[in-house]
């Protein structure tokens, strides 16, 4: 906005000695919101956050906290069995859903292992 560099940092020292500019309170409350409000896996929050020029560490610790092995494959059965209703107006090949499903959860940010094991309970409760 125009400011000389040592105006800029003595007001972000400020504002952080104030406590109105937390960047570990930022990342925690970034993941929360991002995984319950857009469905987005542990990864794709990660990576927004690394964009924003977050400390790998605080990025880490917020994930560790939002995030576990469970909470990520109940967010991947979410989110999967909502994109599932349109692709089963598309097809309905098994293996042509599976390979959909996967790739889609796979760009919300889940691992190759959460994809698989949530894919795996949709198409099976899709069976029932």
């Amino acid at each position: 906005k125009g400011y000389d560099r040592l105006t800029s940092d003595t007001v972000v020292q400020k504002l952080k000695q104030l406590g109105l500019i937390d960047d570990r309170e930022y990342c925690h409350s970034f993941f929360l919101s991002h995984r319950d409000m857009n469905g987005w896996g542990p990864d794709k929050i990660r990576h927004a956050l690394r964009k924003k020029g977050l400390p790998e560490q605080l990025i880490e610790e917020a994930a560790g906290e939002c995030y576990d092995r469970d909470t990520a494959v109940e967010q991947a059965v979410r989110a999967g069995y909502k994109k599932l209703r349109s692709l089963q107006r598309k097809t309905d090949n098994k293996q042509e859903l599976r390979i959909k499903l996967n790739r889609f959860l796979y760009s919300r940010g889940f691992d190759a292992a959460c994809c698989q094991t949530a894919i795996s309970e949709i198409l099976l409760n899709q069976e029932d």
